[in-house]
């Protein structure tokens, strides 16, 4: 009899340590409102916590390149759009200079005018972002033309990963937009335009007319193209901040308690233990009855 009782006794004292274990890990979990707070609380539901985990820091990772890729592409557009604006400018001052009653003085005047222009559109072609020199293709270490007005970089393309399986481009073309690859060699074209106002030639300012016009439409056209990477960008960045919150959600779900499901566990578990103690206390006065 004796000892079947001290069986009992010791089932009740392992289920109490049960029940108290049980009763720690309701009542961290209430605390902190995580269900998983070490991966051997439940080795399954812990890896795909981490596996969502990597993805919602990936999401990040691609979110700040988007991030220094927009601002680069933002400069980049705001660039050519003053460059687009400066050709304009060009052309209205050849067209004031091709008219048969300018004198040569006044042509002279506009040479100065378009050798201005030609050097801030330099300038603008070099332009620096974040990533360098903006126009520059892969040479973003060096500035796109140099002071004689040669190209120095390529026609490489900036992409970033904008998801699992798709990138985006962050970068202008200074080949497109300012050599004769895009059309015309735009810097040519000025340095040709102001001689010709300086040597008071009509016509050789009159041929001018027509390359201004496709030097402004292909600055034009690559400005266009930049708005469209920028709208692929933004699109890109929608698209993860949705992925974020679908994330954060799985998080949720996996890893977090319900705190109403919490407190009616945590009370259950309290009740538990509280029948145990008194199942204990019973049975250890029977122990002791029986040992007189």
């Amino acid at each position: 009899m004796r000892v079947t009782e001290n069986m009992r006794a010791a089932q009740v004292l392992r289920d109490m340590s049960g029940l108290r274990k049980r009763h720690a890990k309701a009542a961290n979990a209430a605390t902190s409102g995580l269900l998983i707070s070490r991966p051997s609380d439940d080795p399954t539901a812990a890896a795909r916590l981490q596996r969502v985990q990597r993805s919602v820091e990936t999401g990040k990772s691609m979110n700040r390149a988007l991030s220094l890729g927009r601002s680069d592409l933002e400069l980049s557009e705001a660039s050519l759009a003053e460059a687009g604006m400066l050709m304009q400018r060009a052309k209205e001052v050849a067209l004031l200079a091709a008219n048969g009653s300018t004198n040569a003085d006044t042509r002279a005047s506009a040479a100065e005018e378009i050798i201005g222009i030609r050097s801030a559109l330099l300038g603008i072609a070099n332009t620096k972002g974040v990533r360098g020199y903006l126009f520059a293709g892969s040479q973003t270490n060096a500035p796109a033309f140099d002071a004689a007005f040669g190209y120095q970089g390529d026609n490489y393309v900036h992409s970033i990963r904008s998801g699992s399986t798709s990138v985006v481009t962050v970068s202008s073309s200074g080949l497109n937009a300012f050599t004769a690859a895009g059309g015309t060699d735009i810097f040519q074209d000025l340095d040709d335009l102001a001689t010709s106002m300086l040597a008071n030639n009509q016509g050789g300012i009159q041929i001018s007319l027509t390359a201004l016009d496709v030097g402004h439409e292909q600055i034009v056209l690559e400005r266009a193209r930049t708005g469209v990477n920028m709208t692929r960008v933004d699109q890109a960045e929608t698209i993860l901040t949705n992925s974020k919150f679908l994330l954060e959600a799985q998080k949720t779900d996996i890893g977090s308690i319900d705190p109403a499901e919490s407190i009616t566990e945590l009370k259950s578990l309290q009740n538990s233990i509280e029948r145990t103690i008194g199942v204990s206390a019973q049975m250890l006065q029977m122990d002791a009855f029986s040992l007189l």
